[in-house]
């Protein structure tokens, strides 16, 4: 390893299988640990880490050496920090500690700290049964975490437990010392064979994922005096069969059974109601969990809910919910998402849906917002619900977040144009069967690629920005209105429409993007509205309209001659229409500005004429991939910038007499890549320019008498 590194990040060897021995450079302070990304930092092969006794090493991370083969380490005198885990699955059977290291200390299998008072690190070589020394008051975070340990002995006194203490280890049977008030977060994850838990009578609290995936916990009784039960603290324990809450417990948290299902006895609790496989908390308003279905379970929501809680029928095989009574207000986040649910009818009482609260039912055909008044479609609300077929928006949306009905391939007219919907957030009906958006209501927030793949096939819209893909791919896009205050038509927003066959440009728009219509085949007209401000229109916004040769120009501040749309005073020409079918343009002799991307991919264009001493700007890309362009004049001695990559893409200008302009300005060409030979008038006979042989050069006398002559 290079000498002078003082940092190893996660994954640096963990894919080198090659690696068996590493010797860590002094000058080394952090090893990175696990990454999600990049995995371990050290490999599976790796056997053998040498590290000095004048080694810098400060910390290393969680995860670090997970699953490799050392079998001995040596932690240097600086070595402090080594939380969770660093050395995960590794059977050490030789922890060495620099004796001028003043924090950890060892036996050899076991690292402590704070004067050997807390078991800190356990290696993975110990296995059995494990007894804490009478010296200890406090085991570590993850210190036993992966160790092969199948029962553990308390010293007498109280003794501090903390996060993951004893996950991913082979512990069976489990008592909690009498002194124990809380279960940790993590503290028995993934233990597989745990089988059964004595909770200490003291015991308030159990925290967030604590017996996390143990498959086969099934004894298990909770204590009288216990208030809380954390998120997911039960998950994945399928062999839990029965519980008895305590009058004591106050509050349970998301998921806590997600995965299990076991029979709850409530009768000495009021503030939770167990009735047909439904779980009720806070004060019975609330449906916390669902037991016990299968794929003909029509459910009966109990009156009493007035929320439908996170993840509550999370992947569960159930046909239909009702509602006994009118209480409903809110269901929350991932409520019925990836369940097998086909129907439900909403109650009137229904204020709000949470994010993604029906994504991924694929059996759902019918959704049912009759009599309600909820304003807002979440993000993610019906997401990849693919049958869903039965669906009309209440009046009362304003809102449609975003992936909302992304994919939703069987809607068709959703009743968008009964509503006051005013945002519609990004991918929100992409690649769905939405039939219909009309809205006169102008749009105060439409986000990128909303619409793009879907099956609409008449949109009527109002928006400051129709954004970057908003109608991309659309291919059965036929009737379009653009209403007036729309501004801006972004990048690709209609590209692949190739049922579009005619559109208005409203008044109000005054840039059309990069594009914007790309590959609309059946394009053949488009029409400028009266009173127009449009200044813009960026390179391929018309590309590939095959159909499209003219805009049908209604504004006084434009005109359109001769393939090109141009200021009414022919002073700034904004585009020429790719598709057109002319190949001599004759610039208009009042002409000043050449615009951006004014000529960008006229396929069928061979020759521009510029006439006159007005012209001072030929613009950016204005002239790139015209590949048939074999000649260009310019007469005039105004001329005082052009724009980078003006002339890309046009292989016939590179061509011996393919440009003339004065002599003076041809280092303005050559800048942008127009060799010299372009400007020679005298050719070889078998070199062939756009020019008549025999003519090099132009007049302004004889110039109309030469372009007839070239036409």
């Amino acid at each position: 390893m290079p000498p002078r590194i003082t940092w190893i990040e996660a994954g640096v060897f963990y894919k080198n299988t090659n690696l068996f021995t590493l010797t860590i450079p002094n000058t080394v302070e952090i090893i990175n640990g696990y990454s999600g990304i990049d995995g371990a930092t050290f490999g599976s092969t790796l056997s053998q880490i040498i590290i000095s006794e004048d080694s810098m090493l400060k910390k290393i991370d969680s995860a670090a050496f997970y699953g490799s083969k050392i079998k001995s380490i040596f932690i240097p005198q600086y070595l402090t920090s080594m939380d969770s885990s660093p050395f995960l699955y590794c059977k050490l059977e030789n922890i060495i500690i620099d004796s001028r290291n003043q924090v950890l200390k060892t036996d050899g299998k076991t690292i402590y700290k704070d004067d050997n008072a807390t078991i800190y690190i356990v290696s993975a070589y110990v296995s059995g049964e494990y007894t804490v020394p009478s010296f200890v008051n406090k085991l570590f975070g993850a210190c036993f975490r992966g160790v092969p340990i199948t029962n553990i002995i308390f010293p007498n006194h109280s003794i501090e437990l903390n996060n993951f203490c004893f996950g991913e280890t082979k512990i069976v049977n489990f008592e909690f010392p009498s002194g124990i008030t809380k279960v940790p977060s993590s503290f028995f994850s993934d233990c597989h064979l745990l089988k059964s838990v004595n909770l200490s009578d003291n015991t308030t609290s159990i925290e967030s994922y604590a017996f996390n995936s143990c498959l086969r916990l099934s004894n298990l009784i909770l204590p009288s005096k216990l208030e809380r039960i954390g998120d997911y603290a039960f998950q994945i324990c399928p062999n839990l069969k029965k519980l008895i809450f305590p009058s004591t417990l106050r509050e349970i948290g998301q998921s806590v059974f997600r995965s299990s299902s076991p029979e709850i006895n409530t009768d000495s609790n009021n503030n939770f109601l167990y009735e047909n496989h439904m779980l009720l908390s806070n004060n019975r308003t609330t449906l916390t969990e669902c037991f016990g279905t299968d794929l003909n379970t029509v459910l009966i929501v109990p009156i009493e809910c007035v929320t439908i809680g996170i993840n509550t029928f999370y992947n569960k095989d159930i046909k239909k919910v009702t509602f006994a009574g009118n209480n409903l207000t809110n269901i929350r986040e991932m409520a019925f998402s990836q369940s097998k649910i086909v129907e439900i009818y909403f109650p009137s009482s229904l204020q709000t849906l949470g994010n993604g609260c029906f994504k991924s039912c694929s059996l759902l055909t019918t959704a049912s917002f009759s009599g309600t008044s909820i304003k807002s479609i979440p993000d993610d609300c019906f997401r990849d619900c693919t049958k869903l077929t039965d669906i009309v928006l209440p009046s009362s949306i304003t809102s449609i977040g975003s992936y909302s009905f992304y994919n939703c391939v069987s809607i068709g007219d959703i009743g968008i144009r009964d509503t006051q919907v005013s945002k519609i957030g990004r991918y929100s009906f992409s690649f769905s069967g939405l039939s219909t958006f009309e809205s006169s209501k102008c749009l105060s927030e439409l986000l990128l690629n909303s619409f793009e793949s879907s099956s609409v096939s008449r949109v009527s819209i109002c928006a400051n920005n129709i954004p970057d893909g908003c109608f991309h791919n659309c291919t059965n896009l036929a009737s379009l209105t653009l209403y007036e205050g729309i501004v801006t038509l972004s990048i690709m927003c209609f590209k692949g429409c190739t049922k579009l066959e005619s559109f208005t440009i409203p008044s109000t728009t005054t840039t059309i993007n990069s594009f914007a219509f790309q590959g609309c085949s059946s394009l053949n007209s488009v029409t400028l509205s009266q009173g127009s401000v449009l200044r813009e229109v960026f390179g391929g916004a018309f590309t590939d309209c095959d159909l499209l040769e003219s805009i049908i120009c209604n504004s006084a501040s434009h005109t359109f001659r001769n393939g090109a749309l141009m200021d009414a005073d022919e002073s700034n020409l904004i585009v020429f229409i790719p598709s057109s079918k002319i190949t001599t343009f004759i610039v208009p002799s009042t002409m000043k500005t050449i615009g951006q991307y004014a000529f960008m991919g006229s396929k069928n264009l061979i020759r521009v004429i510029c006439n006159g001493d007005t012209l001072t700007t030929i613009g950016f890309m204005s002239f790139a991939n015209c590949v048939s362009l074999s000649f260009l004049y310019v007469s005039s001695s105004s001329l005082t910038t052009i724009g980078d990559h003006a002339f890309d893409g046009c292989p016939k200008l590179r061509k011996c007499g393919s440009v003339q302009c004065m002599k003076n300005k041809r280092n303005m060409f050559i800048e942008k890549d127009i060799p010299s030979i372009s400007f020679i008038e005298v050719c070889s006979s078998y070199e062939l320019t756009c020019k008549m042989q025999g003519i090099y050069k132009f007049s302004f006398l004889n110039l109309f008498q030469i372009v007839f002559i070239l036409i």
